[in-house]
């Protein structure tokens, strides 16, 4: 009888360890994604902010009368 309830246990205990891995993993995906996101998003304005001060710099050097 013992073994059968530590049997039994064990097997409980497998599923919640699974299903604890599961979700920690589906946690981790959603915490990742708004951060990789606010990254891109951060990485692409940084680029955009870059490119407009060279094409600024580009327009005040072929057009001073604009500048």
């Amino acid at each position: 009888m013992p073994h059968t309830v530590l049997y039994s246990y064990g097997f409980v205990s497998d599923q919640v360890t699974q299903a604890i891995v599961s979700v920690s993993l589906l946690a981790a995906l959603f915490c990742m994604t708004p951060i990789a996101l606010f990254f891109l998003i951060d990485i692409s304005a940084f680029m955009y902010q870059s490119m407009k001060k060279q094409m600024g710099i580009l327009t005040k050097a072929t057009v001073p009368h604009v500048a």
